[in-house]
């Protein structure tokens, strides 16, 4: 009897896969050793409290800050192709505190900071680094030093806690640049924050992690998730392995998770730093548990933003564990995958014995974590 069409069809299918198989050995990518930080010079006058944002071309805009004690208004560039710092221009008011967000027109947002006099302020400047001039854009709902702020997706600009003439604040507002408004938050976050850091992750949501309630109150390590869509925050199920205020916080787009790093801990500068690794996206199985995990240490300590090294940071062992639990069956030692990945419902073992459940989502985002080798 004659095999039908339909099924010559997919036997060929079939046979195709198979030889492809043979011939080709899909390998889970191996993490970096150890995360390692590579000092890329100096700032030309050392500056405390400044506000730091890359631009799209790559080069790093700061804008403000102290010197010898004093705020300036001056706005450098950094070109990392060159390594060189050069003077672009001048903010309208000297001040130190405030924070720095590129919009997507190429300008960038001033919020807010303390000025001359210790006068905590509540304007708004709209900064053009190609210009190298700036413009008043309004004011916040309240004066803010010390508080943090991150671009949503639809372009607005979240803007949370700081410190006021009441103290530190729990309240958050969005500016909006297409009609330059700004508005409080449907809620506070969940705990006044004043030197906590404010961080997009890839599906929109916002990180607020660290800060401290005031001067001479312990640093805290909680950390808090707003959602944009119901302008709500939630806790985070784990907090930073150290308690920090001041520090750096950058998304790693690959992988959605957040680099924190360096601050002080209770008035003590730290070098250590943390990997956020968030859950439920695009797949609860896919990434991490939500978790923070320590990650290798900076070169030198680092408070706040005093005289900070422009650095750049490579993922750990530990922090692509993580990764790796998602997206291999096995412990991390080199593994050559040959059979097709177990569904969701099925488990697999990982580093430590324990078992998580495995989904299609791992193997449909596999390039995300393997490479195809001959």
């Amino acid at each position: 009897m004659r095999t039908p069409l339909k099924n010559r069809v997919v036997l060929g299918v079939v046979l195709a896969a198979l030889v492809f198989a043979a011939t080709h050995n899909i390998r889970a990518e191996l993490p970096q050793a150890i995360g390692s930080w590579a000092s890329l010079g100096t700032t030309p006058e050392s500056r405390v409290g400044a506000a730091a944002v890359i631009l799209k071309d790559g080069r790093t805009v700061i804008a403000g800050g102290s010197v010898d004690s004093t705020p300036t208004d001056s706005v450098v560039v950094f070109d990392p192709n060159t390594g060189s710092f050069s003077l672009v221009g001048h903010l309208l008011l000297a001040r130190v505190g405030h924070t720095a967000t590129l919009l997507e027109d190429g300008r960038i947002l001033v919020a807010g900071g303390t000025t001359a006099g210790d006068l905590i302020s509540a304007d708004l400047e709209l900064f053009d680094p190609v210009a190298g001039v700036s413009a008043i854009a309004g004011a916040m709902t309240q004066p803010r030093s010390g508080h943090a702020a991150a671009k949503l997706a639809d372009g607005k600009v979240l803007i949370v806690g700081g410190s006021s003439t009441d103290g530190v604040l729990r309240s958050a507002e969005l500016y909006d640049p297409e009609t330059g408004g700004v508005s409080l938050t449907t809620l506070p976050m969940l705990s006044p924050r004043t030197g906590a850091s404010a961080t997009t992750l890839i599906d929109g949501r916002v990180l607020v992690a660290g800060g401290n309630t005031g001067p001479g109150t312990p640093d805290l390590a909680s950390a808090e998730i707003f959602e944009p869509s119901s302008q709500i925050f939630e806790a985070t199920t784990t907090a930073l392995s150290f308690a920090r205020s001041g520090h750096a916080a950058v998304l790693l787009p690959n992988n959605n998770s957040v680099l924190i790093a360096g601050g002080s801990h209770n008035n003590v500068p730290v070098q250590t730093s943390d990997l956020f690794v968030p859950a439920e996206f695009p797949d609860p199985y896919s990434y991490g548990m939500g978790s923070f995990a320590q990650t290798g240490d900076l070169l030198r300590r680092v408070r706040g933003r005093s005289r900070r090294r422009t650095s750049r940071a490579t993922p750990s062992r530990s922090a692509a564990a993580h990764r790796r639990r998602r997206c291999t069956a096995s412990p991390p030692s080199r593994q050559t995958r040959t059979t097709t990945p177990p569904g969701r419902g099925q488990s697999s073992r990982v580093q430590d014995g324990t078992r998580i459940p495995r989904s299609p989502w791992c193997f449909k985002k596999i390039r995300r974590c393997t490479r195809i080798t001959r």
